[in-house]
């Protein structure tokens, strides 16, 4: 319950908050000042962390540059003892040339430089010093840490520079070198601290900057000489100062015991030195090193402070004017809503406030015009909707008359127009539209008439011209066949001749004993050549015969041929205008959907177009096949009966060999006959004679049984071609009993008499559906071209693809024309 009660609560706070617009500000003006205060707490926290930050920074950047100061030191006198060790001076042996040389060169060393002593190693004794009181004397390491040995450098050329060391109460740093070829001598230089020291100031008021050694803890340079050589006071705190240090740090010491330094926590910074094992160390109070913080965050606050008193100064006086201002504003909207029109509206005020007191002015004004404008358009829509009225009775009229004509349209009656008298501009560009395209479908439907009337008369006058053809075929097997009887009858006469000619030898062989009845004999064989001449004439009359039937067959192949290759045309023609129709149907298909039932015999008729469409086109089809067969049948014929025309040609030669032949035969018979009396001088002359025309007899007899064989073969060739001649005529019939379907379905439609007169003038100009002529068929003004003109020109709206986009289910369903 508590929970309960507190949400009622917020809830009440909340509805509150929202029923006024003083409130809202109110809040808003607290949530900034919340935003202000969280804002400055975390600038105040940024600023200190900052400003700390920026106090170490420069406290290691101070350290850092007093050591890369004290490397510069040590480097330069490192350098001053490696010239005076390797000067020439101080190899001699002579100890007056080498104080000389010592002297020398002290005079040319800084004002910080003490002494300069020529060290003996092995016996630790100073031999020869600037210093005469020190000259002779012997010092262990523990008095002066340079007191070393020659085991103490890496090489001749090494320098060393070591610890401090207490000298007359001056703190003083000793640098030594090895002399180079000179074993066990060295000389060293010693310096005093304190102007050094002097150098070291803390960038931060009320803190000391000191270097100390980071091997024995202690300070080896501070500004206050008597810390040199004691135990640095952080050196317990501070743990990194007792190993080498290798990069600067920033330690803030917050030891409540510690009081070393004001009594207050120190921060420090470290920085370490290249050249020796030390470390400057920066140490000063955090109060003096972070004091701006207080200050910063001070001046933070105090202008936080500002910002919200401000603010809500600012907030105390937009409320108070928003909420006279939209006092006013509701005062005149009430006004306005309750019907007082004359409200007094103050516009004196340039501001937002000012524009919307204009705003509700004009808005009054514009109220007072649109009361006006309504009463007048009440009146005005009386008018409208009574002339609407009867324009809507009009329409429905119009509408009623449309749906007859449509009516009839789709029964099939194409010669019904619709009335474009219409008081409405969209019926009477309807009206237009659709009886233009009762224009086109009429025309279109007069032109598949006459193109399947066509198609009849040019399947007829294929299958006339494959029966005379296929008559052709037959005259050829006959005259093939008479050409193979004449042949054998000519081949049974050369085997008779050459009995004749056996009883000829015979006959001369015994002519000796006879000369009577060589005579008779030669008259007997005088008339059988005269006969064989006349047999042989009459065998090349006949071959002349054979010869033109046979060029006459090859020129009616040749016609045949190109026959067949119309009668292709034709059917790709056919094949054009079946698949024009099939797309024609599937928009008629469309149209018919989209009338709905209206449509619905025209769908029946165009459904019935499509089926005989696809008939047509599969009957083509198997015409094409059919066709296909026959030129190949006809390409075999065609080849053996050129092959025969060249046979003939050779038997034909061989016949004239054979009548010359014959004629030499009569001609040296008559001889025989005349030279009677000397035939037993020539008795075995004449038998030679014999014996050879014996032989050209069997080579006639030969080639005349060959022309037979190829008349035979040719005669085969002949049958086999009248058959595929049939099945061309069968498939023609076929082709023209279609057509007459398509005829027969297209004369459904009714149409007007200019139409199909239109129709037959271009069928007669060669501009029909298969052209005027036999050859119009490859001609560019021929039935395709007719038909795709006819479709191009009716236009039954979008396409598949634009039905689907429109989202209609009809067109979604059909087919698109090149998947039929």
């Amino acid at each position: 319950m508590p929970a309960d009660d507190g949400t009622r609560l917020l809830q009440r706070l909340f509805d509150r908050l929202r029923g006024r617009y003083a409130f809202k500000i109110a809040a808003a003006v607290v949530v900034v000042s919340a935003v202000l205060l969280g804002a400055g707490a975390l600038a105040v926290d940024q600023v200190q962390g900052s400003v700390e930050s920026d106090a170490r920074e420069a406290m290691m950047s101070s350290a850092e540059r007093e050591a890369q100061g004290i490397d510069g030191f040590v480097e330069d006198m490192n350098g001053y003892t490696r010239r005076v060790s390797s000067s020439s001076g101080v190899q001699s042996s002579s100890e007056g040339r080498i104080r000389d040389e010592l002297r020398a060169n002290a005079d040319m060393l800084p004002e910080y430089v003490v002494e300069v002593h020529y060290y003996d190693m092995v016996s630790n004794e100073v031999t020869v010093s600037t210093s005469p009181s020190t000259e002779g004397t012997t010092y262990t390491e523990s008095e002066r840490p340079w007191a070393v040995g020659p085991a103490a450098f890496a090489n001749a050329n090494d320098v060393r520079s070591f610890e401090p060391y207490k000298q007359d109460g001056e703190n003083h740093l000793g640098f030594v070198s090895p002399i180079n070829n000179v074993p066990g001598k060295a000389i060293v230089i010693t310096v005093d601290l304190s102007d050094r020291g002097a150098l070291l100031t803390s960038p931060v008021d009320g803190g000391n900057m000191q270097v100390v050694s980071t091997r024995t803890g202690k300070v080896a340079l501070a500004s206050n000489s008597d810390a040199i050589l004691n135990d640095y006071f952080l050196i317990e705190e501070l743990s990194h100062l007792k190993t080498e240090v290798t990069e600067t740090v920033a330690v803030d010491v917050t030891d409540d015991e510690q009081t070393v330094v004001n009594g207050s926590a120190v921060a420090t910074a470290t920085a370490p030195i290249d050249t020796k094992p030390w470390a400057v160390v920066v140490a000063a109070p955090e109060s003096q090193v972070y004091g701006t913080v207080g200050d910063v965050t001070r001046t933070v606050l105090l202008l936080i402070a500002i910002s919200v008193v401000g603010l809500l100064a600012v907030g105390g006086f937009v409320v108070r004017d928003v909420n006279g201002s939209v006092d006013d504003l509701r005062g005149y909207a009430e006004a306005i809503e309750a019907g007082d029109l004359d409200v007094d509206i103050e516009r004196t005020r340039t501001d937002e406030f000012g524009q919307l007191s204009a705003l509700f002015d004009r808005i009054r004004e514009t109220m007072r015009e649109q009361i006006a404008a309504v009463e007048e358009s009440a009146e005005e829509a009386a008018t409208a909707r009574e002339e609407a009225e009867s324009l809507s009775t009009h329409l429905e009229t119009k509408a009623d008359e449309y749906e007859a004509t449509i009516d009839a349209v789709a029964d099939g009656d194409l010669t019904r127009r619709l009335d474009p008298e219409s008081e409405s501009e969209a019926m009477t560009a309807i009206a237009e539209s659709l009886n233009e395209t009762l224009e086109q479908l009429e025309a279109l439907v007069v032109g598949i008439q006459d193109a399947a009337e066509t198609v009849g008369e040019r399947s007829s006058e294929v299958t006339a011209s494959a029966e005379e053809v296929e008559s052709t075929s037959v005259d050829v097997a006959d005259s093939i066949e008479e050409i193979s009887v004449g042949t054998e009858r000519q081949e049974e006469t050369l085997a008779t001749a050459v009995a004749e000619l056996d009883d000829l030898s015979a006959t001369v062989e015994e002519i000796a004993s006879s000369t009577d009845e060589l005579a008779q004999q030669s008259a007997e064989i005088a008339e059988t050549g005269a006969a064989g001449r006349d047999d042989a004439g009459e065998a090349i009359e006949r071959m002349d015969r054979i010869d033109d039937e046979v060029g006459h067959t090859v020129e009616e192949m040749r016609e045949l041929r190109d026959e067949v290759e119309r009668i292709g045309e034709v059917v790709d023609l056919i094949d054009d205008i079946a698949e024009q129709t099939n797309i024609l149907a599937l928009n008629a298909s469309i149209e018919a959907a989209r009338a709905g039932e209206a449509g619905s015999g025209f769908a029946v008729v165009a459904r019935e177009v499509k089926d005989l469409a696809e008939e047509t086109a599969d009957a083509t089809t198997e015409v094409e096949e059919l066709i296909a067969g026959v030129e190949a049948s006809t390409e075999s014929v065609a080849e053996g009966m050129f092959a025969m025309e060249d046979d003939v040609e050779a038997g034909r030669a061989v016949v004239e060999e054979t009548v010359a032949t014959l004629e030499t035969i009569v001609d040296s018979i008559d001889d025989a006959n005349a030279g009677v009396q000397s035939i037993n001088e020539a008795t075995d002359q004449q038998a030679e004679s014999t014996q050879e025309t014996v032989s050209m007899i069997d080579e006639v007899a030969e080639v005349s049984a060959e022309t037979a064989s190829e008349a035979q073969n040719v005669s085969a060739a002949a049958e086999e071609q009248t058959a595929a001649i049939g099945q061309i005529s069968a498939s023609a019939e076929s082709l023209s009993s279609r057509a007459d379907e398509l005829r027969t379905l297209a004369d459904e439609f009714e149409a007007r008499e200019a139409a199909a007169a239109e129709s037959g003038s271009e069928v007669a100009d060669g501009e029909g559906p298969v052209g005027g002529d036999a050859n119009a068929v490859g001609d560019g003004d021929g039935g395709e071209t007719r038909a795709e003109d006819a479709v191009d020109e009716f236009e039954f709206g979008p396409t598949d693809a634009e039905a689907s986009a429109d989202g209609g289910s009809e067109g979604e369903g059909e087919a698109a024309p090149g998947d039929d």
